[in-house]
């Protein structure tokens, strides 16, 4: 079914115009931008940075990085645009083992329905409370009941404050604050007799905010001082 909006109320001189936002099974939005083309070198560890905007600006990609850990890929995140992030760098979908998430502001988010093409369920890395909120905006979006999501997508629920065996890497979500639900993660491997580690430190709040946040006495939206 197609939803098509006309705009009657806004006749000028006895016209109306009628937007169909709707895409052609065979169509899809473009990005607004041209990432190019950056091969890259498989590495027993290593971070693809493929992005800092905010999902508002057109020249740049949204936030978002690539974990590679012993020849598997494993998305950041995953925003609008992903399929063309992914192409850019000679990745294809089928090559995407997982996705860790932080959160389901559509700058983060926005590529989720895009990784359902995949054929299989891509294993699915966040804390349960990011899972929920997530579950159920996409449920929303596609129409589909919550309980689907374990279909698409092989869940694996992260422990906050804690490091959590993600197919041989460590990883610990830690809670965010923000207007929804969200972690930052940390990933670390051992190799070469220490370890390698990177922090995944998605829309924190500046220090000068979060100091307005806390009170002595918790009341309405502000954090208890001890946090």
């Amino acid at each position: 079914k197609k939803d098509k909006f006309t705009f009657e109320g806004d006749i000028y001189r006895g016209h109306s115009s009628e937007v169909d936002l709707n895409l052609a099974p065979d169509e899809r939005y473009e990005a607004p931008y041209t990432p190019g083309q950056h091969p890259i070198e498989p590495q027993y560890f290593g971070v693809i940075h493929c992005g800092e905007g905010d999902g508002w600006d057109p020249r740049r990609q949204s936030m978002g990085s690539i974990v590679m850990f012993q020849g598997r890929y494993y998305l950041v995140d995953a925003g609008p645009g992903i399929l063309d992030t992914l192409r850019s760098l000679g990745i294809d979908l089928s090559e995407i083992e997982g996705i860790f998430h932080t959160h389901a502001h559509d700058d983060h988010f926005a590529g989720i329905p895009a990784l359902l093409a995949s054929g299989r369920r891509i294993k699915y890395f966040a804390t349960p409370v990011v899972r929920s909120s997530v579950t159920k905006k996409l449920s929303a979006l596609i129409s589909a009941d919550e309980n689907l999501f374990t279909q698409f997508f092989d869940v694996r629920d992260l422990v906050t404050d804690q490091w959590n065996d993600c197919d041989g890497m460590e990883v610990m979500p830690m809670h965010s604050p923000h207007p929804v639900e969200s972690t930052v993660f940390v990933f670390r491997v051992q190799e070469n007799g220490g370890y390698k580690t990177y922090a995944h430190w998605a829309d924190i709040v500046s220090m000068k905010v979060l100091r307005r946040l806390v009170a002595e006495t918790p009341a309405g939206d502000s954090l208890p001082s001890e946090y």
